[in-house]
């Protein structure tokens, strides 16, 4: 609670007043005196700090030092990011902690009354095992403290407070980086502290995290980007083997080779996965593997309750599954015992994507972290992007039905030419609805914002 009738918030006191908000929020969602977590990641429209990472999950607690020290303990995390920061209520980090183990703090070494304890733990949210893995991390945290104490703060003014906060935002949007903005009072500059504390608070120190201050041109929500990025390497050499193209003249035909190159790769002890654009094309393929009896796992909407299940025997020896393109993705598939000895996961990719983005990730479920594995493209000239795109028409499309080097090259570049187009009618659909939208906001202005 807040005693005493509002209290002005000028520049000179508003380093205390922000970290008190920022304390009482963590107390609205955890309590006092002890720790609370997330187990799912932050809402994008419930942040309780500034800029929440969506592949971490949260633990926190705020504790009154008059009432005693408090001890926490860290569990073992193993080789997972797990970080415990303490911050204290003039935005200074009193320390930032890892690995497992036993963490006092007190009045002396956090330097005000109240602090709050902040924990990171990294998770694959896509990932149910990997959540609760994460949960029983959390769960593990230890706290030991003679008594919660109270927490009572200043009556701080909203007004006056939003007019400051208002005010070193648009300052902070003059520096590019928050270096020397985190820290001891030691570490940091005043005036990046001071407006780190209303445009990051709960920041790092520089020596655990950098944190780049970008505000893209054109910041209006219509304008479109292009982002440019930097290959990263992975960290164990990549064992993916790329097989060649093959095309047949219909789509029956295709279905047909699918169906017997699965039962080969099976019957060889591998593991096959058959990625699809479609839930009607998934039901194709695997009527054309019950026509050769062989056994198969289908997952598609129709059945993602059982999504789970699918996954974790996929990689198994032997075992063929079949996937619409958006199915199962962020789940690693983990080879079964022997598999990667016989070549690991085979990926068949039945049709080319709108998208290559999408082609890209249904080749990147084989050969994870420096596992063996391939994938190989079957396409049918009655694909679906070839007739919605009219790219299967015309010189090319008669050249790639040629046998040999120039058939597979005409192939190559037809499919390639059928994506760049798709693309570019999404890109231009897109610019439309946005186009569209704008002008409706503008016609229904006389009625209020539209919802």
């Amino acid at each position: 609670p807040s005693a005493g009738s509002p209290i002005p918030v000028t520049v000179d006191n508003f380093i205390r007043a922000e970290s008190d908000m920022y304390l009482g929020g963590v107390i609205q969602d955890y309590g006092f005196g002890k720790l609370g977590h997330r187990r799912e990641p932050a809402p994008i429209d419930h942040q309780t700090v500034i800029r929440l990472n969506r592949d971490t999950l949260y633990s926190g607690g705020v504790f009154d030092l008059d009432a005693g020290p408090v001890t926490i303990t860290l569990p073992d995390a193993g080789g997972r990011f797990m970080s415990m920061q303490v911050i204290n209520e003039d935005h200074y980090v009193v320390g930032v902690y890892y690995g497992p183990g036993p963490h006092t703090i007190d009045r002396n070494t956090a330097g005000t009354r109240y602090v709050v304890t902040a924990f990171r733990t990294l998770v694959d949210p896509g990932n149910t095992e990997d959540l609760a893995q994460v949960h029983a991390l959390q769960d593990a945290i230890e706290v030991d403290q003679a008594g919660a104490g109270t927490f009572v703060v200043p009556n701080w003014d909203p007004a006056s407070q939003k007019k400051v906060r208002d005010a070193l935002l648009v300052l902070g949007t003059t520096i590019p980086d928050f270096r020397m903005a985190f820290g001891t009072k030691q570490q940091v500059d005043p005036v990046r502290h001071l407006i780190g504390s209303a445009a990051a608070w709960g920041g790092n120190p520089d020596k655990d995290a950098t944190y780049l201050n970008i505000t893209p041109k054109n910041n209006d929500g219509d304008t479109v980007y292009r982002l440019n990025v930097v290959s990263i390497p992975t960290n164990a050499r990549s064992q993916r083997r790329f097989q060649r193209m093959q095309l047949f003249p219909t789509a029956a035909a295709r279905w047909r080779a699918v169906a017997e190159r699965a039962l080969a790769l099976s019957r060889a002890g591998r593991p096959v996965l058959i990625g699809t654009r479609s839930v009607e094309a998934s039901e194709q393929a695997s009527e054309h593997l019950h026509e050769l009896g062989v056994e198969h796992d289908l997952l598609n909407a129709r059945n993602e309750a059982e999504e789970a299940g699918i996954i974790a025997r996929a990689g198994e020896a032997g075992r063929v599954t079949v996937a619409t393109n958006m199915a199962g993705r962020g789940v690693d598939i983990a080879l079964g015992e022997g598999v990667a000895e016989r070549g690991g996961l085979h990926v068949i990719l039945t049709e080319r994507h709108d998208s290559k983005r999408i082609d890209r990730q249904l080749v990147g479920r084989t050969a994870r972290r420096g596992e063996p594995g391939s994938s190989q493209p079957m396409l049918s000239l009655q694909d679906g992007i070839l007739e919605h795109t009219s790219a299967g028409k015309g010189w090319l499309a008669t050249l790639a039905r040629m046998p040999g080097g120039i058939g597979r090259l005409a192939a190559r570049i037809l499919f390639r030419r059928a994506q760049k187009r798709a693309e570019r009618n999404h890109a231009r659909a897109r610019r439309i609805l946005l186009d569209q939208d704008r002008r409706l906001g503008t016609m229904l202005a006389f009625s209020g914002k539209p919802e």
